[in-house]
């Protein structure tokens, strides 16, 4: 396991600040299922959602996806789509609202604060046979500080609201719906590490 905690992994920006490289995410699922007897599956079902490929994908819409295609002043807003596969839960698809509040000196740097306001859906299976999960309404709302010194994001507080029905079917076909009610907040932080 100590393999699995020291194992690293490297992204890469375009000069247009798309992420266009992300390395090493694929090796830390390889060390997993070393380390672990019998972890072989979970490993290879771990580097489908969150390898290199995946991990390039999700990345840049959380890091640059919500950016605008053109300038833009204090006051206006864009659409952003955003759509990730989370690896065990299934397909997130949300369509939301981005606006520009303005520039701010922060921690030294120029930032720009965004806030976000987006609503969506989740479908998926949790990688199992005979569990599903629907949520019809996903919505989230929050602030997102885009250091424009660095070119990418430098932090973001986001809270969500899921409601669905998770479906579990035992093999007799016999079905229990469970209700999803959940809340959330979440906090990124980008720090550059040397």
């Amino acid at each position: 396991m100590n393999a699995v905690r020291q194992a690293q992994f490297r992204i890469h920006f375009a000069p247009d600040h798309k992420l266009d490289k992300v390395t090493g995410m694929d090796e830390v699922w390889d060390k997993l299922a070393k380390a672990l007897p019998g972890a072989q599956q979970l490993a290879q079902q771990m580097k489908q959602g969150m390898g290199d490929d995946a991990m390039k994908q999700m990345m840049n819409q959380s890091l640059t996806g919500f950016l605008p295609s053109k300038p833009v002043k204090p006051g206006e807003s864009w659409k952003s789509d955003q759509s990730q596969n989370l690896p065990g839960l299934g397909n997130l698809k949300l369509t939301g609202t981005v606006t520009f509040v303005g520039v701010e000196d922060r921690e030294g740097r120029k930032q720009a604060k965004l806030l976000w306001d987006g609503k969506g859906t989740l479908d998926g299976n949790f990688g199992q046979p005979g569990m599903s999960l629907k949520a019809d309404s996903v919505e989230q709302k929050g602030v997102i500080w885009f250091d424009l010194d660095r070119g990418w994001l430098a932090d973001q507080t986001i809270e969500q609201t899921l409601k669905g029905t998770m479906t579990i079917t035992d093999p007799a076909g016999k079905q229990l719906k469970l209700t999803i009610d959940q809340k959330l907040r979440m906090e990124n932080k980008v720090a550059v590490v040397r």
